[in-house]
C-alpha cells in the first residue's frame, strides 16, 4: 500500500525544509543519515551533486512555511529550527587548555564547562564538518589530559553522570583517557588522539533516537 505522505521530487524541486529520503547506501553520499531534514542551501546543492533523478519527500515530516499574508498557499518550506551558525569549538576552550597561568582547580573547570558546550553544540548539528572540527578540539584536550597531571586529578574529581548526553560524552572522555593513560602510559603502540576521539563521540549515533527512549 502506498504511503500518502511521501511525494517524489526531483532535485531541482528541493527546498529547505523538506524531509528527504535519499535511495542510495550509506557510503554513496556525504551525509550522516539517508534520510533527513534539509537545513540549507548547501545540503541542497550536495544532494544535487550526487546526480540523483528522483527523490522521496516524506510531507509528514518536512516543516512548510507559514505565509499568513499570501492569499494562496505555496508549497515553500523552511527549516524544522532555525538557529544561527555555532563554532563547535570555541576559542574560549583552546584559550583555556593552553593557558599556563589558570590554577588547575580553575583550569578543569572551565575545560569541562567549555568541553560539554562543544559537545552539546556538535550533537545538536553533527553534520560532517562539525564532527572534523569537534576531533581538532577534542584532540587538545587529550593533550592536556596526558601532559597535566594536576588538571586531571580536579578534572576527575568533578566529573559525574547526569541524563544529558553531551555531559556524559564529557565524563566518559576524561575517564577513558585517564584510564588509557594509566594503562598505556609505557607504551608507543596506542593512538591516544584516536582513542580520545572514540571517547568523545561515542554516543553520536544517539541524536537520531527520541529522546524519551533515551532517557
Amino acid at each position: 500500500m502506498k504511503n500518502p505522505n511521501l511525494q517524489s521530487v526531483t532535485p531541482a524541486e528541493l527546498k529547505i525544509g523538506m524531509y528527504v529520503i535519499l535511495p542510495l547506501a550509506w557510503h554513496q553520499h556525504p551525509f550522516l543519515k539517508n534520510h533527513f531534514l534539509i537545513q540549507s542551501e548547501a545540503e541542497i546543492n550536495k544532494i544535487r551533486e550526487l546526480g540523483i533523478k528522483g527523490i522521496q519527500v516524506d510531507l509528514s515530516k518536512s516543516r512548510p512555511v507559514e505565509t499568513p499574508s499570501a492569499r494562496e498557499p505555496q508549497a515553500s518550506f523552511a527549516p524544522e529550527q532555525q538557529k544561527p551558525a555555532q563554532k563547535v569549538v570555541t576559542d574560549d576552550l583552546i584559550t583555556t587548555i593552553h593557558d599556563k597561568t589558570l590554577p588547575p582547580q580553575t583550569k578543569s573547570r572551565l575545560v569541562r564547562q567549555h568541553s560539554i558546550t562543544m559537545m552539546k553544540s556538535l550533537l545538536e548539528n553533527p553534520t560532517a564538518q562539525n564532527m572534523q572540527e569537534a576531533q581538532k578540539g577534542i584532540s587538545e584536550m587529550v593533550s592536556l589530559i596526558l601532559t597535566d597531571d594536576d588538571t586531571l586529578h580536579y578534572l576527575l574529581d568533578i566529573t559525574s553522570h547526569d541524563f544529558y548526553t553531551y555531559t556524559h560524552s564529557v565524563s566518559v572522555g576524561i575517564l577513558g583517557i585517564a584510564l588509557a593513560k594509566s594503562l598505556f602510559k609505557n607504551s608507543a603502540n596506542h593512538d591516544m588522539q584516536a582513542l580520545g576521539v572514540g571517547f568523545f563521540l561515542h554516543d553520536v549515533g544517539k541524536v537520531g533516537i527520541d529522546p524519551s527512549i533515551i532517557t
